[in-house]
């Protein structure tokens, strides 16, 4: 089932999904069932997908950048996410809208491989920050009597979590590649994943499930669990010292469980399309289109919630707009709501 049934392949194509495995492939028009109204939604959509993306993205990313604010640890991790949404902002959107719209893969072999394994990328490395941050807050909140992690740490973390990031999703660039396939008359090329054999790829896309999504968040939701328990279990006076680490918190569980619930439907899907060699639909066929839609809303929501949650974000991003000086006040106080050194009420 090739692309459409790896866990991180350009799966836009859905024909693929009954595409044999071999150099010269004959297809009849998979366009024909859908309407050119319907194609334009999805480009549409998808374009939408790609300005939020793009501008949220980059306005959170520099708003965490400017002043005190880089030296906090929580906010580098954030700043580390925005990153990876901003990649698949850039990249893996355009090329996916522009091979559901073309129904063929007009890049090239390179991209091909480069494309897919970006997204596997990025996949991982949001992962990984997701679980640095809810490892962060439970130190800095339940272990507050030992030592900080310290901004050193925290870049140390996130060069682990991106060489990580490169080797777990590898098999997918060695594996993908283009096919020749004739549409319309015409001779194309679709991007497709050639593995050894059945028994190889389950494996891979169980992997993916075990090691990408439910071992970290089951680990992400122990902490914040013990996290929350003891903000609960406070004095009443030292609740109120604490106020800013819990609207941090909750607003770092409310992005882990966006992410949870955009890459639950995608997971689920694919795995039953490995394990069953079910024969696609258009009911299949539009649910894993709208999946794929739904992991590109993922990476386009973090910065409205991070905007939504801290005032602080707001203000240096309305600062970076209308760049006036009575818009963009003293960054001063900027860092209040990640600040490690001391607790504000």
């Amino acid at each position: 089932m090739d692309v459409l049934s790896a866990s991180f392949g350009n799966i836009t194509n859905i024909s693929s999904l009954a595409v044999p495995s071999n150099s010269n492939v004959v297809a009849s028009d998979p366009g024909s069932s859908t309407s050119s109204f319907l194609k334009t939604v999805h480009l549409v959509s998808y374009a939408v997908l790609c300005v939020f993306g793009i501008v949220g993205n980059t306005m959170v990313f520099l708003a965490s950048r400017r002043s005190r604010m880089t030296v906090i640890v929580s906010n580098i991790f954030i700043a580390n996410l925005t990153i990876a949404d901003l990649t698949v902002s850039v990249v893996n959107i355009p090329s996916v809208a522009t091979y559901a719209y073309l129904v063929y893969w007009p890049f090239g072999v390179f991209l091909c491989k480069c494309v897919s394994f970006l997204q596997g990328i990025t996949l991982c490395a949001s992962v990984g920050t997701f679980v640095a941050i809810a490892v962060e807050r439970y130190w800095h909140i339940v272990m507050y009597k030992r030592r900080k992690l310290t901004v050193r740490q925290a870049y140390k973390a996130i060069v682990i979590i991106w060489l990580l990031s490169v080797f777990i999703p590898s098999p997918i660039a060695v594996f993908s590649k283009t096919i020749n396939w004739k549409f319309n008359g015409k001779e194309v090329d679709i991007c497709i994943e050639q593995w050894p054999n059945e028994k190889a790829r389950h494996l891979f896309s169980t992997m993916l499930f075990v090691v990408l999504y439910f071992i970290p968040l089951s680990l992400i939701s122990v902490l914040y669990w013990k996290t929350g328990r003891f903000l609960r279990r406070l004095p009443v006076m030292q609740k109120a010292t604490d106020r800013a680490q819990k609207k941090v918190t909750w607003m770092l569980v409310t992005v882990t469980l966006l992410f949870a619930l955009c890459w639950m439907p995608y997971h689920i899907v694919f795995l039953y399309v490995d394990l069953t060699q079910v024969t696609p639909t258009p009911a299949l066929t539009s649910l894993i289109l709208f999946n794929q839609w739904l992991i590109f809303a993922n990476s386009a929501c973090n910065p409205i919630v991070f905007t939504a949650f801290n005032r602080n974000y707001r203000r240096q991003i309305k600062g970076m707009i209308c760049k006036r000086s009575k818009c963009a006040r003293p960054s001063y106080d900027v860092s209040n709501d990640f600040q490690n050194k001391r607790r504000i009420p």
